[in-house]
């Protein structure tokens, strides 16, 4: 692994564990294994190895979801989408809960504001699969409701993770959440 890779990963874990503003580029340094002047070499600054950590963070942990079949039934495509982010907050809890801190701080440039990123994305994909559908609800609605209960479920401490659930454990999370999210009749 390359010194600059060597940099970022250290840096991620400290970042994490410490937030930003507890963070020091010394402690960062031995973590990599490295000499804090070659982290100065490599980045500029605290601030600017931070931010190309989060742009790291962001190229490799957050955009690996599949795509969604627009063609499934309401419960199906929305089951489908809910898990796909569970399961990627879930597996980034940690780094999600200090991207989430750091946005609130306003350390973090706009571009890399977790809950304005999960929002855009989610609101995408939902205002994609109404028009596709024809249904005439506001995507908006949906979009607040799947990602205040993402943010809840990100920062409230759990006793297992959701990707480390059952099936069935999965299942009824999902169930609780789409009983929230479904139009009312």
């Amino acid at each position: 692994m390359d010194k600059t890779m060597q940099i970022i990963k250290a840096s991620l874990d400290v970042f994490t564990k410490k937030g930003y503003q507890q963070a020091t580029t010394l402690e960062i340094a031995k973590a990599a294994s490295v000499a804090e002047i070659t982290l100065f070499r490599k980045f500029t600054s605290k601030k600017n190895l931070f931010e190309e950590t989060v742009k790291y963070i962001f190229t490799t942990s957050f955009h690996k979801e599949e795509a969604l079949d627009f063609a499934l039934p309401f419960d199906a495509f929305f089951t489908k989408l809910i898990d796909q982010k569970l399961q990627m907050v879930s597996l980034n809890h940690a780094i999600v809960r200090m991207l989430i801190t750091e946005t609130l701080a306003d350390t973090l440039p706009e571009k890399f504001h977790i809950i304005n990123n999960i929002h855009e994305q989610t609101k995408e994909t939902i205002k994609e699969y109404f028009s596709i559908k024809h249904i005439k609800e506001n995507p908006s609605r949906y979009t607040e409701i799947i990602v205040g209960l993402l943010l809840r479920y990100a920062i409230i401490d759990h006793k297992k993770e959701y990707h480390l659930l059952s099936k069935e454990g999965r299942n009824n999370m999902i169930k609780e959440y789409l009983d929230i999210i479904r139009p009312k009749t």
